[in-house]
C-alpha cells in the first residue's frame, strides 16, 4: 500500500481554482493536467487528487495540490493507494 498527500473536493472548485492561477488550457478549452485525479464516491461531481497531478502555468509544470492547499476550497486528504 501507498499513502500520499492529496485534496478531496468538487470538479467545480478544481476549474475554479485553474482558471483562478491561469493554468494552461488546449485548444479546445480544457485545462492540461496530468497524473491522479479521479471521481469517487459515484457522485461525479467529488474528485480526488493524489501528489501525481500536475497542470501547467505559463508551460511551467505546478503541483496541483500546492495550489489547492492554499484555498478555502475541499479538504487535505490522505490519498491510499493499492496498486
Amino acid at each position: 500500500m501507498k499513502n500520499q498527500n492529496g485534496w478531496m473536493g468538487s470538479e467545480k472548485q478544481l476549474s475554479y481554482v485553474l482558471q483562478s492561477f491561469g493554468a494552461d488550457q488546449d485548444a479546445d478549452g480544457k485545462f492540461i493536467v496530468t497524473g491522479g485525479i479521479s471521481s469517487f464516491m459515484g457522485l461525479g461531481d467529488e474528485i480526488i487528487i493524489d501528489d501525481t497531478a500536475f497542470c501547467f502555468i505559463n508551460k511551467e509544470k505546478k503541483n496541483i495540490n500546492s495550489l489547492l492547499y492554499g484555498t478555502s476550497y475541499g479538504l487535505k486528504a490522505t490519498v491510499i493507494s493499492c496498486f
